[in-house]
């Protein structure tokens, strides 16, 4: 699984997360030694720890497992599944070109967003 190993530090590093930081998001949390394993390959993940890290970096396990090379292949806004994304901004770690977007970024989008479709939005009020 040196695939794994090589895109779960990938993840990490871009998220500018330690080992120790990423252990936090399992419950019960994972010790650095345990991550450690999984980037050098020695060791494999529960399929319950896979998943927690498809949701937490929003990719495949199809490409955390080396199947495809397409990163995004979930995709969030479903028909069935619609989302305000004020909400999903706010709950949600937002990438662009790797890096995550601040609160401020998060922000800025939505008062761009709001301009762009002012006329929609005074209709609605």
């Amino acid at each position: 699984m040196k695939i794994f190993g090589e895109r779960l530090k990938k993840l990490r590093i871009n998220r500018h997360l330690t080992q120790d930081e990423l252990g936090e998001i399992f419950n019960p949390p994972l010790a650095q030694s345990t991550i450690g394993t999984y980037e050098r390959g020695v060791r494999q993940p529960s399929l319950e720890n896979l998943i927690t890290i498809s949701n937490y970096f929003n990719v495949s396990i199809d490409y955390l497992l080396g199947i495809t090379d397409e990163e995004r292949t979930i995709n969030v806004f479903k028909e069935e599944n619609p989302q305000e994304l004020r909400e999903f901004l706010a709950q949600n770690h937002i990438l662009f070109n790797g890096a995550e977007l601040s609160n401020e970024d998060k922000q800025r989008m939505i008062d761009i967003l709001t301009g762009l479709f002012w006329e929609t939005f005074t209709k609605q009020k």
